[in-house]
């Protein structure tokens, strides 16, 4: 007699999954009330990779970084609450949210757009 096919049970979805990227189609999920817009554990490895590449207890000044496509801000919120300067750059500035990263808006869809406001360093 063959073994019944065991079949994993369905996971109810959000109707309202993240934008975007959540192409896994996971439920919303939130650091400090901002939402991540993104996949899965994204931001999480992310995360670790910065605090592994460059870690935010320098002495001789903050580490620097650049968050692209930022939308409410929560991945730049986390990085900045680690102890990083962070500026966080996207086209629609009435999402951005967090409190402390610098926020630029940069349109990445138009010549030039994406000159206007950005630091220049030198």
């Amino acid at each position: 007699m063959k073994e019944p096919l065991l079949v994993p049970p369905v996971k109810k979805l959000e109707p309202n999954p993240a934008p975007l990227f959540a192409r896994d189609r996971k439920l919303p999920e939130y650091y400090r009330g901002l939402r991540i817009g993104a996949d899965t554990h994204l931001h999480e490895q992310i995360f670790r990779l910065v605090l592994r590449i460059n870690p935010p207890d320098r002495v001789d000044r903050k580490p620097l970084v650049l968050d692209l496509g930022c939308g409410e801000g929560a991945l730049a919120q986390r990085l900045w609450d680690a102890g990083y300067l962070v500026i966080a750059v996207d086209k629609g500035q009435e999402a951005f949210r967090a409190c402390g990263p610098q926020f630029v808006h940069a349109d990445f869809d138009r010549p030039g757009g994406a000159e206007k406001g950005l630091p220049v360093w030198g």
